[in-house]
């Protein structure tokens, strides 16, 4: 007998499974996404140059987090193209 969870997890794994056969396999947000990762690679070490001149500590750019994506969302937002 399967427990709640295994029932939940199995569930929605076919959820998931039926919105993506529905969608496509390939979108056009895969390259953003990419893209996006390496900017906030490429960003997240200037930011911390940053942090140290200020006299904070410097945190790493992994795990990615909410606090640091907000960051690096604010970063984007206003940086001129």
């Amino acid at each position: 007998v399967m427990d709640a969870h295994a029932a939940l997890e199995l569930e929605t794994h076919n959820m998931r499974v039926d919105i993506q056969k529905k969608l496509g396999q390939k979108k056009a947000t895969d390259g953003a996404y990419t893209r996006h990762v390496k900017n906030y690679f490429d960003y997240w070490p200037v930011f911390q140059q940053t942090c140290t001149r200020n006299g904070q500590a410097t945190l790493p750019a992994e795990p990615i987090t909410a606090p640091r994506v907000a960051i690096f969302l604010k970063h984007e937002s206003e940086r001129k193209r």
